[in-house]
């Protein structure tokens, strides 16, 4: 699924990248003129998932 993300990104534009500094971001895509954009790739996103991605944000 992560390719398949990635591959709609780069269509994008050039500069994507991967964070990791403690919690992980499966992609920071960077389109010209635009505010970045960050991607975390799941198969299942439920309440747990989505409470365990919003506080990693919140802490980097």
């Amino acid at each position: 699924m992560e390719n398949l993300v990635f591959r709609h990104l780069r269509e994008k534009t050039q500069e994507i990248y991967f964070l990791r500094n403690g919690w992980e971001c499966d992609f920071i895509a960077l389109p010209m003129a635009e505010e970045p954009l960050l991607v975390q790739v799941t198969a299942r996103l439920d309440q747990t998932t989505l409470a365990n991605v919003i506080k990693r944000l919140e802490a980097g």
